[in-house]
């Protein structure tokens, strides 16, 4: 095997960070993305101009470079996309040309990670989300990460695959819609109005370089489990949230409740159970208490 590591959608708030974390170890990255950025900062990157469903492309590429390693975190994963036929055609599709291209330009068992969501969970009945729990998707991003879950069973034969289903993760590069993101950046402005949807929802926050941290040791030392959560087992409500930025920044703008921002079918309740995740990894990572996580934005 050599040290090769192909990463889909490279250029995304997660791809970003496994990236990073994967040059300070020594590797070489292959960077798959629509719009790839200039590559002349580090020898070990390489960035190629590939759409996942361009088949053609991607064996193509696959068959350049022959990575021992992928980590495929290309995804239409905005739960508001409006273009429904987007996420079956990226997540569903484009999914299984990467891994068709994979298992027909393989010798060995490309060890692989597969970026889920733990929105396949939905609002099922368990409290605390084990990978055991039943799953209920309850909009077309989940559904369609699911289906793409249930579409690896095809390719057991030839690779080693780990799906890895995250919660929230967040980090101050996010984009602005996600809503961490868009409560740090009407503090940090300090906005007069923050208009906000339904703020009682709670979540389990777990910050990007974690996530990474966690994914890289996953991807490198443990190609024996199939499905891993990952999570810090500490659901905050979005209220909570405000509550925290408010003490960070000693400010707050005035929230309006906006019923345009309340999804049809919203989780009121998504939080992760650790413990397979912290069994796998041997104890190794430690998620930081939400508040300092929160407080690093300000940083």
């Amino acid at each position: 095997m050599n040290d090769r590591v192909l990463i889909t959608g490279i250029n995304g708030f997660i791809g970003q960070s496994l990236a990073n974390k994967l040059l300070n170890l020594g590797m070489q990255v292959i960077g798959f993305s629509r719009n790839p950025i200039d590559n002349n900062s580090n020898k070990n990157l390489i960035l190629e101009n590939v759409d996942i469903l361009d088949a053609e492309k991607v064996e193509k590429v696959v068959l350049k470079y022959k990575p021992s390693y992928v980590i495929h975190c290309a995804a239409i994963a905005q739960v508001t996309h409006n273009n429904i036929s987007d996420f079956y055609q990226v997540n569903v599709v484009g999914t299984d040309i990467l891994l068709n291209a994979l298992s027909k330009h393989s010798t060995d068992q490309v060890r692989t990670v597969l970026f889920s969501t733990a929105g396949v969970y939905g609002g099922g009945p368990d409290y605390y989300k084990k990978e055991t729990s039943p799953c209920l998707p309850g909009n077309h991003y989940s559904i369609s990460k699911l289906a793409m879950e249930k579409l690896c069973q095809m390719y057991t034969s030839e690779l080693n695959v780990t799906i890895v289903r995250p919660f929230n993760i967040i980090g101050k590069n996010q984009q602005s819609n996600f809503v961490i993101s868009k409560i740090y950046n009407a503090f940090k402005s300090r906005q007069s109005i923050l208009n906000m949807g339904d703020i009682d929802t709670i979540r389990d926050f777990v910050p990007v370089n974690v996530c990474a941290e966690i994914t890289t040791d996953i991807l490198l030392n443990h190609a024996d489990c199939s499905l891993v959560n990952i999570c810090s087992g500490v659901g905050t409500s979005i209220r909570e949230a405000l509550s925290i930025f408010t003490k960070i920044y000693n400010y707050c703008p005035e929230i309006v409740i906006n019923n345009s921002f309340i999804r049809r079918n919203e989780i009121k309740s998504l939080i992760g159970d650790p413990s397979y995740m912290y069994t796998v990894t041997n104890n190794k990572f430690k998620i930081p208490e939400v508040y300092d996580i929160f407080a690093d934005f300000a940083k």
